[in-house]
């Protein structure tokens, strides 16, 4: 086999994986993202919260007011 055949399936490899490696970031960040919005408007909104905080590695959406943790709650 030629030199540049076997360039040319090396670089056609490593792009597909680059492809998946970025698809696969961007489908885990927009997962988080949905959690955090569902923290933010149906665990933590309209019931006197100042602020929250979610942890995408645990779950957990906390709700504060006045500095003080106020609710805690897992999102499946």
């Amino acid at each position: 086999m030629n030199a540049w055949k076997v360039t040319a399936i090396i670089s056609i490899i490593l792009n597909l994986l680059q492809v998946v490696f970025w698809v696969s970031i961007v489908f885990y960040g927009l997962g988080d993202i949905e959690k955090e919005n569902q923290c933010a408007y149906n665990v933590c909104d309209g019931s006197g919260y100042e602020s929250y905080i979610y942890y995408d590695f645990t779950g957990v959406c906390e709700c504060y007011n006045n500095g003080e943790l106020m609710k805690t709650r897992y999102l499946e």
